[in-house]
């Protein structure tokens, strides 16, 4: 009786003891696993997070730089276009037989108030015209400058001096306001297209406001 019990004791303590040992191996397989730390987790998304940034900003700076190059496009487009829709026909300063002319007489102590006048004419004014206005510029500095559309000018009266290489044009605006340009080279050719230019200005205006007026006319509509 003695030994049945003591085979019984000694089987239960060996499926206890294999018990045992199957759940350490089982403890031990689940802790060889890899498991990332958290501090791999977090380098991992602050790359991910980094690298989604980076690439936002180099789309936004591709589509600024090609916005930026259309703006240029168009405004060089828009600038070549208005300079090549305005074309010159005299751009000049005063002659300088005038000058020379004045000089001479100048030294007659007489003529020396228009001899000052002419030289300052000539270091300083320069007369421009083209097919929307004529201009007066400064030489010393072409910003300043007066300008006049066509559209202005009432009235062309020109003069020539000495024996007619050179004259005076006196251009007449719509307010009374007189133009006068002094010791114009070529002064009939530039007179004649002033005025040509002022009679087209003035015959488009008249053309724009008879439309302007058939326009806006009334229709009566029947019942």
């Amino acid at each position: 009786m003695s030994a049945l019990l003591a085979r019984h004791s000694a089987a239960v303590a060996a499926a206890a003891s294999c018990a045992s040992a199957s759940r350490r191996a089982d403890s031990n397989g689940a802790s060889s696993k890899p498991f990332a730390p958290l501090s791999a987790r977090k380098s991992v998304t602050t790359a991910a997070f980094t690298g989604g940034r980076s690439q936002l900003s180099s789309s936004s700076l591709r589509l600024h730089s090609s916005t930026s190059a259309a703006a240029a496009s168009t405004r060089s487009v828009a600038a070549a276009t208005s300079s090549s829709s305005e074309e010159v026909f005299f751009d000049s300063g005063p002659h300088i037989g005038d000058l020379a002319l004045n000089l001479v007489l100048g030294l007659t102590g007489v003529w020396l108030p228009l001899t000052l006048a002419s030289v300052f004419r000539v270091l300083t004014l320069r007369y421009r015209f083209t097919n929307r206005r004529f201009t007066v510029l400064s030489e010393l500095d072409e910003k300043e400058r007066l300008e006049y559309p066509y559209s202005l000018v009432s009235e062309v009266r020109s003069a020539p001096r000495f024996i007619g290489e050179w004259g005076d044009i006196s251009i007449t605006l719509k307010d009374k306001t007189v133009i006068d340009l002094k010791s114009v080279p070529k002064f009939r050719q530039v007179a004649k297209y002033c005025e040509e230019q002022a009679k087209a200005a003035a015959a488009k205006e008249a053309k724009a406001g008879g439309s302007s007026r058939s326009s806006s006319k009334g229709f009566d509509i029947a019942a």
